[in-house]
């Protein structure tokens, strides 16, 4: 994982930077693989001390993650987690953005401008940049998640107390983010901010601690992408092609996902004609 997220972290800047061959390039190459090596070896320190806690409170949280991580690219598992993940991430945009409706139309949050959008509006190389920085915050947020929720599992002693807390926590955050930016702050925008922050962090809990991380991931990345690659279908805008981009990339993993996690059985299957 840590050589992954080294290699993503470098991919992103050959892809993402302006590069121009001199000694200039040479000193921008040593600032970004020290920096994504500080990232690998930082996420390796954090995994080999979270896993073996993880894998003693939740073992089933590990499972079609350690397959993954062994290298079993076809397992069955690894498919139905990612299929799993991909359709709770539709479904977390679909209520972000109606949460984001009810907000806007009852006067509790300004209008939102996605600043994912910006980069992904340029176009060209920037579409893959963006999409090596997507997979390192789908990653990194729900480790970093995890290590939070074990944290405070292991002070309380209680999975429920800990849950509770973590909720408590980001329904507080959450309500005084939205408070402190309100065009008119009021209780009630105090009340949905912490609603939507103690709804984000039960689903979070349930992803990572009933269906896992490799689940939990791949939630991430399909929301990350919806959310930062606009779709349209007016194929005539000039971001249309961006949209296109990022919907090809989740067809391609949920394609992937959906081959595997059939083990190998037909897709199309005639019982009646097999029946002897």
């Amino acid at each position: 994982m840590a050589i992954f997220v080294f290699a993503i972290r470098m991919l992103n800047w050959l892809v993402g930077g302006h590069h121009v061959a001199g000694i200039q390039d040479l000193f921008l190459f040593i600032i970004a693989a020290s920096g994504a090596l500080l990232l690998g070896a930082t996420t390796w320190v954090l995994y080999m001390a979270l896993e073996p806690y993880v894998r003693r409170l939740w073992p089933q949280a590990m499972v079609g993650w350690s397959r993954l991580l062994a290298g079993r690219f076809r397992d069955p598992l690894v498919g139905r987690d990612v299929l799993l993940g991909m359709t709770l991430g539709v479904g977390l945009q679909i209520f972000g953005i109606a949460a984001l409706w009810l907000g806007e139309a009852q006067g509790w949050m300004a209008t939102q401008q996605s600043a994912g959008f910006l980069s992904t509006l340029r176009g060209g190389r920037y579409l893959l940049s963006e999409l090596f920085t997507l997979h390192l915050v789908s990653l990194s947020v729900p480790l970093a998640f995890l290590l939070l929720f074990l944290l405070i599992r292991l002070v309380l002693r209680r999975q429920w107390l800990a849950a509770t807390a973590l909720g408590a926590l980001n329904a507080g955050l959450t309500a005084l983010g939205l408070y402190t930016q309100a065009p008119d702050p009021s209780l009630a925008v105090a009340v949905f901010g912490a609603t939507l922050g103690l709804m984000n962090a039960a689903v979070l809990i349930v992803l990572l601690i009933r269906f896992g991380l490799l689940a939990t991931v791949a939630t991430m990345v399909c929301s990350t992408i919806l959310d930062s690659y606009p779709v349209t279908l007016d194929f005539s805008t000039p971001y249309a092609g961006a949209g296109l981009f990022g919907m090809l990339v989740l067809a391609a993993y949920a394609l992937y996902a959906f081959t595997i996690s059939l083990a190998g059985r037909p897709l199309f299957e005639d019982k009646l004609l097999q029946a002897k």
